[in-house]
């Protein structure tokens, strides 16, 4: 890899792991909002696949070995295998679906940030609580998705935004 590519996987997995730190707890429920689901979008529609997958795989990993990268300050592998361990997961499948299907216009951007970025992420959460909860699917979506619907949907919305507007430094940045 190139020292660029190195650089701009470093700052990402930074980026992402400050992302974790802006956490909003909702009472009544376990996952939290925060800005990660943005940044993995921003990912995936801005970054070539290496460099966004790479990047998610080095965030997923040094939270596995202890940095508290994750949500709340949140560390080990203990958290990968929790409650929200399903949706830190579909982050990486998320970045690498975005990253392959690369789109040009805002609304293509939108709506791969909705399939890959929302729904993906979801469905390896949903998954991962009704796993880790031993729950019905109808409590882990009420749990892990119902609460989230808005604010992900803006949160696609701005990627769909950052990422077309900013297309020029994203891709320099990429290369």
């Amino acid at each position: 890899m190139k020292t660029r590519e190195l650089t701009t996987i470093a700052l990402l997995s930074s980026l992402l792991s400050v992302s974790a730190y802006i956490a909003i707890p909702i009472p009544s429920f376990t996952v939290t909002f925060t800005l990660q689901t943005l940044v993995i979008m921003v990912i995936g529609l801005s970054m070539p696949r290496k460099i966004a997958v790479t990047s998610v795989l080095i965030y997923l990993f040094i939270g596995a070995i202890g940095l508290p990268v994750f949500s709340k300050g949140q560390a080990g592998i203990m958290v990968l295998l929790g409650p929200t361990g399903g949706y830190l997961l579909g982050f990486l499948a998320s970045s690498w679906c975005m990253s392959s299907f690369k789109t040009t216009t805002w609304m293509t951007r939108f709506l791969s940030a909705i399939i890959f970025g929302v729904i993906l992420v979801y469905g390896f959460g949903v998954l991962g609580l009704m796993w880790v909860l031993q729950i019905t699917l109808f409590d882990a979506l009420m749990i892990g998705v119902v609460p989230f619907i808005l604010l992900d949907l803006m949160k696609a919305v701005m990627a769909a935004t950052i990422s077309t507007k900013s297309e020029n430094f994203f891709r320099k940045l990429g290369q």
